[in-house]
């Protein structure tokens, strides 16, 4: 839902203080592990060295490969939509993510503040996948994963795989993901002035199913891969078989 609807200008009518919309959220709509997952990650940054394995964010990727709608739906802000929600009285707008390389964070900021969406729109959007290694401190990794009174480091190697393919803390060169923002309609925002989401069945209405068909592409090969180490991370977490039950 992309928050134009009453709600959203009610919201900045009825308070004075300050207001930020984040414009590349990529989540899962309505997703119901949000709650879980920032309580994992303030927990994970706490001091009690507790290995952290980002569940959440392994499972909403995994549900956007099994249904490519998902990128559509989730709630970002087109560059050249700003001023749908400036009209609204929101003038400040936050980007992430903070962890990408740095030429891919300028990218984002140049895109928004030019109001021009680049050809591939997952490219402000994503959280990997970057031919540029995202920078990390030196023993980042060891100190966060290389936890072996907790875990077999030899168990966690699919993970690093996993993360290897995805391009997850690592350069990966090709963009096996693609949202043609020239395939998304010009009046795209306006879709969601004419309906409520909230009280809509999404399948019934398929807005978002018919752009994603057009918009949406991802590398067979590198879609069947994908899902299958999803799939076995998700079966060894679940059985135990990642901590070597």
């Amino acid at each position: 839902m992309r928050f134009i609807q009453f709600s959203g200008a009610s919201i900045r009518k009825s308070v004075k203080c300050d207001l930020q919309l984040i414009a590349n959220h990529a989540c899962l709509p309505n997703c119901p592990m949000q709650s879980y997952h920032q309580n994992g990650f303030a927990h994970a940054s706490d001091n009690s060295d507790v290995l952290f394995i980002d569940y959440c964010f392994l499972r909403c990727s995994r549900k956007r490969l099994e249904d490519t709608s998902l990128f559509i739906k989730a709630g970002w802000i087109r560059p050249e939509d700003l001023g749908v929600y400036e009209e609204l009285g929101y003038t400040t707008f936050k980007l992430l993510e903070r962890g990408i390389p740095s030429s891919e964070l300028l990218k984002r900021v140049k895109a928004y503040s030019g109001r021009q969406s680049p050809e591939n729109l997952a490219d402000l959007i994503l959280s990997c996948g970057f031919a540029e290694s995202q920078k990390k401190e030196r023993f980042w990794a060891l100190r966060n994963f290389i936890k072996p009174w907790q875990a077999n480091p030899f168990k966690l190697i699919k993970l690093f795989e996993l993360a290897r393919h995805q391009g997850m803390s690592f350069p990966r060169l090709e963009s096996n993901i693609k949202i043609d923002s020239r395939q998304i309609p010009a009046d795209f925002i306006d879709g969601f002035r004419k309906r409520d989401c909230m009280m809509l069945n999404c399948k019934e209405c398929g807005y978002c199913e018919k752009i994603a068909g057009n918009a949406v592409s991802v590398s067979p090969s590198f879609r069947e891969e994908s899902l299958k180490r999803y799939a076995d991370i998700e079966d060894s977490l679940a059985t135990g078989g990642l901590w070597g039950v």
